[in-house]
């Protein structure tokens, strides 16, 4: 005679259904959605004779299960367990933890965990309509102080294929988990489809577009981190244009879509991945970060110049709307020198704050020196510029006889390139940078300045490069061939080295060398930013411009 037992403990059932793809009924041995009715209405549990028997069938004994799951499927009794059905809160240490949930076009949003649950999760959701995404292209930060990837199969990835870029389920995507450039803990994902993937829900709501679980670090009792997105690339294709950037180099290029879900864009919450889940954002904007927040460390904003892999059809014209993100590229320090008397002030220029700095200065300057002191002369909003929802166009008079102006927010967070040029009406900013400033750009286009037509182009094949030029009169002019040698000026996150020269405004045609033989194809459109590489053809290199 005897007596013994057999336990079987349910660690893991994660479920699929039409709504969600995926979703866990059971973790970490306890059923976190209660609202699923899973036992049959006959026997569930059966001890017999003989070999396994489908039609068995026994009374259950009169005890609970036991206490790591519900007796009743519809009621959790256990009361160290969450209230909420999907979330778990198993402790780890106690203490508590705030995570910030940031991007450059999501909303931000944050939660403090106290106690310090068992898996923390950030997602993003996203709702574009009439549009498929075609390619789509980002970079996730966060401190390895405070936050681990959870590596357990089923939480983020699918055996050896992550789920990290929920909008594609994993299929046509590369993610790199482990990035060399961000030691600190750093996650890169890529996806393209020719067919595009659905950015909208069968019902017309959200998708989720990024979601990631993390572990937080053993030890750790209080503190405050940081999660950013930012959004490299996102190219979409609908009905009547196959492949259009709304997203170009970290920058929305399209603030004519619509792409933020009615409900939730944002959150951060314990427990896996939840398709559910709802939050009120954070009273903020979204944000372009370059300088890790307090104690995390985040990679510097991406810089202006588009990558030759892996996105397959590069813009072939330049954004005609100016973005919306504010940046933070440190300025270099203008002149300070302020002019001796109160010089007389009848010069209007505008200026578009589609970076939404708090205030807008002016300051301007001739070959005598300064006109006025900086950070100049502080600029009137006179409203709306009657493109983008929020953004308002801005005026002030400089003194007579400036020949150059730089507009800025009032400190050194943000400033232009110099203008040299004004026989303008008024500028806003593209989005791009040159040495840390950013480019302005008349309302009525063009790149052309007083000391000429600045070119800027984005290589890793050569470590010497050379601008040949020609008017359209068939006369050199920027020298014998091979041309000018372009200045280095900085090098992306893509460790591609970016160049920089002036040519005479009448140029019309160049050709980009390394100066030994190897060139690029005639390029005849020069009002544009700046050029990168795309391929060969017929010996010579093709570009693409931004």
């Amino acid at each position: 005679t005897g007596h013994t037992y057999v336990n079987l403990n349910v660690e893991i059932i994660q479920l699929a259904d039409g709504k969600d793809s995926q979703y866990y009924f059971v973790e970490d041995s306890q059923i976190v959605r209660p609202d699923i009715r899973y036992l049959p209405s006959d026997t569930a549990t059966a001890v017999y004779e003989g070999p396994f028997n489908n039609n068995a069938q026994q009374d259950p004994d009169e005890t609970v299960p036991v206490p790591t799951e519900p007796t009743d499927p519809t009621k959790p009794t256990d009361p160290t367990k969450p209230t909420d059905p999907t979330e778990s809160t198993t402790e780890v240490q106690q203490g508590s933890l705030t995570v910030k949930a940031t991007s450059n076009i999501f909303p931000q949003a944050t939660t403090t965990f106290d106690p310090v649950a068992n898996r923390i999760t950030v997602t993003y959701w996203i709702n574009v309509k009439d549009s498929l995404m075609i390619n789509g292209q980002w970079t996730l930060s966060y401190d390895k102080k405070f936050l681990m990837l959870d590596e357990t199969d089923g939480v983020n990835r699918n055996g050896r294929t992550y789920l990290l870029f929920r909008a594609t389920n994993g299929k046509g995507t590369v993610t790199n988990v482990n990035v060399d450039t961000m030691p600190n803990g750093g996650i890169k994902a890529n996806a393209s489809d020719i067919n595009g993937f659905d950015l909208t829900a069968d019902d017309g709501g959200r998708v989720p577009f990024v979601s990631v679980t993390f572990n937080p670090v053993a030890g750790v009792t209080q503190g405050e981190t940081t999660v950013h997105l930012d959004v490299e690339y996102l190219q979409l294709g609908d009905g009547t244009n196959p492949q259009y950037y709304f997203v170009n180099d970290s920058k929305i290029v399209r603030p004519d879509i619509r792409y933020l879900p009615s409900d939730t864009a944002t959150a951060v919450y314990a427990g896996p991945f939840d398709n559910s889940k709802q939050q009120k954002p954070d009273d903020v904007q979204p944000t372009e970060m370059t300088v890790a927040p307090e104690t995390t460390q985040m990679p510097t904003a991406p810089t202006t110049n588009p990558p030759t892999q892996p996105l397959t059809n590069p813009p072939t014209e330049p954004p005609t709307n100016p973005p919306t993100e504010p940046l933070t590229e440190p300025p270099t320090n203008p002149p300070t020198e302020p002019p001796t008397e109160p010089p007389v002030q009848n010069i209007t220029v505008k200026f578009t704050n589609n970076q939404r700095w708090q205030n807008v200065y002016v300051h301007a300057w001739n070959a005598g020196g300064d006109l006025t002191s900086w950070p100049g002369i502080q600029m009137t909003n006179i409203g709306d510029n009657g493109m983008n929802e929020g953004v308002n166009n801005f005026e002030a008079k400089i003194p007579e006889g400036a020949t150059g102006i730089v507009f800025s927010a009032g400190n050194d967070s943000a400033k232009t390139t110099d203008i040299t040029d004004l026989n303008h009406e008024g500028w806003y900013l593209n989005g791009n940078r040159d040495g840390g400033a950013f480019i302005a750009v008349p309302w009525d286009g063009g790149n052309q300045q007083n000391n000429g037509k600045m070119i800027l182009f984005t290589c890793s094949i050569w470590d010497t490069v050379y601008l040949y030029s020609w008017n359209d009169a068939g006369n050199e002019s920027s020298g014998a061939w091979p041309g000018s040698q372009m200045t280095e000026t900085q090098t992306n996150s893509w460790n591609e080295k970016q160049y920089k020269i002036y040519i005479p405004n009448d140029a019309s045609h160049i050709v980009l060398s390394n100066g030994q033989g190897d060139q690029t194809v005639d390029i005849d459109n020069l009002n544009v930013t700046g050029y990168y590489i795309t391929g060969q053809a017929d010996g010579k290199r093709t570009v693409a411009s931004w």
